[in-house]
């Protein structure tokens, strides 16, 4: 698959190799002569990969305007042009190692008992007799100290963002940016699925360099 982004007269085509778990792209920059209305081809170098769904960077095209990522995700390269490669996998859980046995220790050897060496009896005494001893007084426990009790707090309210509001297209397939918009709420407005934002900004790549950044009147693409 090739993607292309089409910014005035500047084309960046974005070609995909997946190799196992990671995925080669090849990105290149098309500059169209508009005496001719011809394209002339150079490798994309030096460009910023970003992860667009958590903004990390992936690194940069080398020389050739290539760069090696997961094979998963949308891929920003340079701010002009992004690609969808597929759904992050699912970790397996690990499984707990069994315990080993302990080992046996050796059993004691049986000795065999001493026969017993006969004391001679002691003569029997008379016992005395008891000596009484005064009762103790009896002590009333003292009655048990109430605490008092701590006072119950009141859950503070979750801070729930405003939706969107702004003009939606549907059969134009854009949305005209209003104000307190950002692309979480105009995809709950839209997909109802705030998740979805990257998607959103990977069509708009072009026109939206940061996707924190967008501008109450501005018409932006929903794919």
């Amino acid at each position: 698959n090739i993607i292309i982004n089409d910014n005035m007269g500047l084309c960046v085509s974005l070609d995909p190799v997946v190799s196992g778990d990671s995925c080669t792209i090849t990105a290149l920059s098309w500059t169209l002569n508009f005496m001719t209305f011809t394209y002339t081809s150079a490798p994309l170098a030096g460009a910023d990969v970003v992860d667009v769904a958590t903004g990390a960077s992936l690194g940069t095209t080398d020389s050739n305007g290539q760069v090696t990522v997961p094979n998963y995700g949308t891929v920003a390269v340079g701010g002009v042009a992004a690609i969808y490669l597929g759904e992050a996998p699912v970790a397996e859980p690990e499984v707990p190692a069994e315990p080993e046995a302990p080992a046996e220790e050796p059993e004691a050897p049986v000795e065999e008992p001493e026969a017993p060496v006969e004391e001679p009896e002691a003569p029997v005494e008379e016992p005395e007799a008891p000596v009484e001893e005064p009762e103790a007084p009896v002590e009333e426990p003292e009655a048990p100290v109430e605490e008092p009790e701590a006072p119950v707090e009141e859950p503070e309210a979750p801070v729930v963002a405003p939706p969107a509001s702004g003009d939606y297209d549907n059969a134009a397939g854009t949305y005209t940016v209003a104000a307190g918009d950002c692309l979480w709420t105009i995809c709950e407005a839209v997909y109802g699925n705030g998740a979805k934002w990257g998607e959103v900004w990977a069509a708009n790549a072009a026109t939206i360099a940061n996707p924190r950044l967008i501008y109450v009147g501005q018409v932006i693409i929903i794919p």
